[in-house]
């Protein structure tokens, strides 16, 4: 849960993310846009020394290489939280994100559905799963 939270923040945030290809030997980076089957997949050579800019959030990408290829990659992201109540209806993101959100929310509904009181939150709970426990899924009622 904690490595969930960790980085579903920085795949919703992402906006840039830059690789850079050391070597030794050359590759194949393979993009494909996300939400369009008709496109066809775009196959660049990668070689040492070369740097590769991609939107994470349109694309997705593997790289192959039949030898020794190192890479090393850097996420550039928008600076403020992602929220998903924002009036714009939030940020568009990656269907890796989606999914990992989806996964996260469902575990923190099955959370809170264990937990009777908030004295007996388990210290292993992300705090940031906590309040989105109580945000989303209050078990009392509200009154104004």
């Amino acid at each position: 849960e904690r490595d969930v939270a960790r980085w579903l923040d920085q795949f919703i945030r992402h906006k840039v993310m830059v690789v850079a290809f050391l070597g030794p030997s050359e590759g194949l980076l393979r993009l494909e846009v996300y939400s369009d089957e008709e496109s066809e997949a775009h196959e660049v050579r990668t070689r040492p020394g070369m740097m590769v800019f991609l939107r994470p959030e349109l694309m997705s990408h593997s790289h192959t290489s039949l030898g020794q290829a190192v890479a090393v990659s850097s996420f550039y992201i928008a600076g403020r939280p992602y929220q998903k109540r924002h009036p714009t209806g939030g940020w568009i993101v990656c269907p890796p994100a989606a999914e990992l959100d989806a996964w996260a929310m469902e575990r923190v509904r099955s959370l809170k559905l264990q937990v009777r009181d908030d004295a007996d939150w388990d210290p292993e709970i992300p705090r940031e799963w906590q309040r989105a426990m109580n945000l989303y899924y209050s078990q009392n009622a509200a009154t104004a």
